[in-house]
């Protein structure tokens, strides 16, 4: 085997291994054109979904998930209820359909994106609480922690839709990343 072919068969390899579990917490931040959208997978392999993107650019998100081979989703986490965070929600669970709950800061909100969100949803859909966090391998010795840390503007009374968003901070060992 040449050294060429060596190299392209290791690429190839990693590329199968990368949206997998891997024994390594991967953060995935999506390309959405405008918004928002990441992937979580835990080292042992769970998947977890914050915002999906533009309802205007669904292939990105959908191209994307698919790249990585996730044929279902454990959680989804939503920030907030404009389309360019979960325009695309509904495609990517019809991809990849939840195994459990997607969180959100509750309430309503006048859209047919919001509309369509809830009926796919069905009772799957979860008000946040800072009170009750996520946990992923928790039987790993080194558990990943989503903790919601703010939702609907944390008693400051407002309307603005990006001031009540929900924002979740994941935490791995020593590591804390802020998603929302």
């Amino acid at each position: 085997m040449t050294r060429f072919s060596v190299t392209l068969l290791a690429v190839g390899l990693s590329h199968l291994a990368f949206g997998q579990a891997n024994g390594k917490l991967q953060i995935h931040f999506m390309d959405v054109g405008q918004g928002d959208g990441a992937v979580l997978i835990s080292p042992h392999g769970q998947v977890v979904v914050f915002d999906g993107g533009n309802a205007k650019d669904c292939p990105k998100p959908l191209a994307y998930i698919a790249e990585l081979e996730i044929k279902s989703i454990d959680y989804m986490v939503l920030s907030h209820y404009h389309a360019d965070h979960f325009g695309c929600e509904t495609e990517i669970l019809a991809q990849s359909p939840l195994t459990n709950f997607a969180y959100d800061r509750g309430g309503s909100y006048a859209s047919k994106n919001y509309d369509d969100y809830v009926q796919a949803l069905g009772n799957k859909r979860k008000q946040a609480s800072v009170a009750s966090p996520i946990v992923l391998d928790p039987t790993s010795s080194h558990p990943v922690k989503i903790s919601f840390v703010a939702i609907n503007g944390n008693g400051i009374k407002t309307t603005n839709e990006n001031d009540l968003s929900l924002v979740a901070v994941v935490q791995f060992d020593a590591l804390r990343v802020e998603i929302g």
